[in-house]
């Protein structure tokens, strides 16, 4: 049997999971946007990177106010957090030239949500054979580059005068 080692998953599997609930709730009223990865911020939402992305430069927009729906949004959040979806496909596309995204929420448990209280979408840039043996065969993705240049490229994105 071959072993792949991924210590920084350790992490993730060992982490708290009880005080998740109020997760992006503490991110949006923080001020360590760095240490949380949050690379922009609108009036009614943020957009953090995810820790533990699917692709490099997987992305959440996340609404500041809790809620499980996007019905429970008021019309001008949910325009707000659907035009910060808009600016995150543009920064990525910026920086990293993905051939494609998927752009979705898991809503519910049954969904696969891991904080079904927050909704969030999800931004995934997505290149053609992203896919590829180690995925299919051995479960895991490979990420060419870390979440600090990651950060750090899309920071200056969307603070620079294009997006």
């Amino acid at each position: 049997m071959e072993h792949l080692w991924a210590p920084w998953r350790n992490s993730y599997v060992t982490a708290d999971k009880k005080n998740t609930d109020t997760l992006f709730f503490d991110i949006g009223q923080s001020t360590a946007d760095r240490e949380n990865l949050v690379v922009c911020r609108s009036k009614s939402a943020y957009v953090v990177l995810n820790r533990f992305p699917y692709n490099g430069g997987h992305s959440l927009v996340v609404p500041y106010r809790t809620v499980a729906e996007p019905s429970e949004l008021a019309p001008d959040e949910a325009t707000d957090l659907w035009s910060l979806v808009n600016r995150t496909v543009q920064a990525l596309r910026q920086c990293y030239q993905p051939a494609g995204f998927n752009i979705g929420l898991n809503l519910g448990v049954a969904a696969g949500a891991g904080l079904p209280n927050h909704m969030h979408v999800h931004v995934v840039p997505r290149w053609s054979g992203d896919t590829n043996f180690m995925a299919t065969t051995a479960g895991v993705r490979v990420h060419p580059n870390d979440l600090s240049k990651i950060y750090t490229d899309l920071k200056q994105a969307f603070d620079g005068p294009s997006v």
